[in-house]
């Protein structure tokens, strides 16, 4: 009979060297590489934007008109 590794001993020291932790998905380590979704994410372009967004760029808008100086409506002064 060949001698094998105890698996749980062997599992505890390497989550305690890796500082990993198991989850529902799976082993979870810090590994440096880039997160990879379940579902690919859309593309920032293809979105439509949300009514908040478009709320706040109206504003912005409205802001930007308000700036400029508007004709002096009203009595004008009276001549001498």
């Amino acid at each position: 009979m060949l001698k094998a590794i105890d698996p749980v001993p062997f599992g505890k020291y390497a989550m305690q060297e890796e500082q990993g932790c198991f989850t529902s998905r799976g082993y979870l380590t810090l590994s440096g590489d880039e997160w990879q979704h379940d579902r690919p994410q859309e593309k920032q372009t293809d979105r439509k934007p949300s009514i908040k967004e478009r709320l706040e760029q109206s504003k912005q808008e409205c802001m930007g008109k308000n700036k400029a100086p508007a004709p002096h409506k009203g009595k004008s002064e009276p001549e001498l």
